[in-house]
């Protein structure tokens, strides 16, 4: 399995996805890439975040959730995150369609807080991306 990890101008994580997943494809979407072995700095556009999440979470509005197959499984906290999004409290799962718009959510609360630009770093592995981390600190 291959991952993307999307870096803030200070090195530091701010989300990632497996390559060929749903967040890959929004990544795609976003800003146009080509896969190599170097810290790739990329231009990510706050607005045309906004927009997507915006659009999801009409899309949400219209498809109720559906955990059933997580109640009695999992504690409430290991199901859902609380994230805000232009004042808005939203509980979202933290997997399905849902985890599309955290992913977006994390992308913009970056671009709000952190200056630019942001990197995209390519690994094999987890433990490949904390090894090339550690050497960029």
């Amino acid at each position: 399995m291959k991952f993307v990890y999307i870096l803030n101008s200070k090195k530091k994580l701010v989300d990632f996805c497996r390559i060929g997943s749903d967040r890959y494809d929004i990544l795609g979407k976003l800003i146009l890439f080509k896969i190599q072995e170097e810290l790739l700095p990329i231009e990510l556009k706050v607005n045309e975040i906004e927009k997507n999440i915006e659009i999801l979470l009409i899309e949400r509005d219209l498809n109720p959730l559906d955990i059933v197959d997580y109640k009695g499984r999992f504690l409430e906290n290991e199901i859902f995150e609380l994230k805000t999004f232009k004042g808005y409290n939203l509980k979202l799962c933290n997997s399905g369609f849902d985890n599309k718009i955290i992913f977006l959510i994390n992308l913009y609360d970056s671009l709000l807080k952190d200056k630019l630009p942001h990197f995209l770093l390519f690994t094999n592995t987890h433990a490949e991306f904390k090894i090339k981390l550690e050497s960029l600190i």
